[in-house]
């Protein structure tokens, strides 16, 4: 975890969104959704981000538009929170660039409201509940879902309860030995 967070705060994140983002990371990598890796390969592509163009803005094609996953994920918390009821339907919004890193925290909400989480992105679907998750169609693997542009339209989707077996406990993480790379760019090891 500590690695995580001074890794993240290495790029401008201040320490508590640092720490939100590593603990994602290892929420995921609890329930076998390869969280550290695509929290590396995320950090990897955005590294040269300023900061700034990380938070949500007005989005050109689906109204709002955010790079980092946590700033994603609050800000549907805290507009939602407000409500009686949860949206039916999907929310659509441009980014942000590692969008199953929002999961932990979209289905603590949705657990308060006895639902669970539907994400819509890279024309795959995710189903996250308290304990697990789950590919639906358009799967192709653990491949981490990154886009460092975050103009790919990510949707999320409160949905009934869905069960999942406890998770085994978090002994060990193995990370990919691929290299992660953009278009020209000299591979950085992961």
């Amino acid at each position: 975890r500590t690695l995580l967070v001074n890794r993240a705060m290495s790029l401008g994140y201040p320490e508590p969104l640092a720490c939100q983002l590593a603990d994602a990371a290892l929420w995921l990598e609890r329930i076998e959704a390869r969280g550290v890796h695509s929290l590396l390969v995320y950090l990897i592509l955005t590294k040269d981000l300023p900061f700034e163009q990380r938070k949500p803005a007005v989005g050109a094609r689906y109204g709002v538009r955010c790079i980092c996953p946590i700033m994603a994920a609050d800000l549907l918390v805290n507009k939602y929170s407000k409500r009686s009821g949860l949206p039916k339907g999907i929310i659509g919004l441009e980014g942000p660039a590692a969008p199953a890193l929002m999961a932990p925290a979209l289905v603590e909400f949705a657990r308060t409201r006895k639902r669970a989480v539907r994400l819509h992105a890279y024309d795959t679907k995710m189903v996250f509940g308290e304990n697990g998750f789950r590919f639906e169609d358009g799967c192709f693997g653990h491949f981490p879902l990154v886009d460092p542009s975050g103009t790919e339209q990510v949707g999320v989707e409160f949905i009934d309860p869905v069960a999942f077996p406890e998770p085994r406990p978090l002994n060990a993480i193995q990370l990919s030995k691929v290299r992660v790379h953009g278009f020209g760019d000299t591979p950085a090891p992961v």
